[in-house]
């Protein structure tokens, strides 16, 4: 009953605000990945690009080493091979991707967790 009434609660108020701001994290997403993929030299169709977001997304939900070394250039590897391109730029994209996209947020995160002077045990 809770669990329907919060998402009654959603619905109600805050549908619209919420379709939007998904949509436009996953526009932004995807323009990021095109253009790592570009900058590695593949161009990919729309629909090639909607299987590789799709292959790389699941990819997340695999157990993987901290920040998907490994798991994620598999997953630009054997997806990009599905849309008959090299593997191997797909690996060259997803590094990209872990050094310009992830690295940065995760030094911020760090950086900010020290200065809360919060304690890790």
């Amino acid at each position: 009953e809770d669990f329907r009434q919060g998402l009654h609660s959603i619905f109600r108020s805050h549908l619209l605000v919420l379709l939007l701001t998904t949509t436009a994290i996953s526009g932004l997403e995807i323009l990021a990945i095109w253009c790592l993929l570009a900058a590695s030299g593949v161009e990919l169709t729309i629909s090639q690009m909607a299987l590789v977001m799709g292959c790389i997304s699941l990819s997340t939900l695999i157990p993987n080493a901290p920040g998907f070394i490994g798991t994620f250039q598999f997953a630009f590897y054997v997806s990009l091979n599905m849309v008959q391109h090299d593997g191997a730029n797909g690996v060259l994209a997803a590094t990209f991707a872990q050094v310009f996209l992830f690295l940065p947020v995760t030094i911020i995160g760090v950086t900010l967790l020290l200065k809360s002077g919060i304690k890790i045990r």
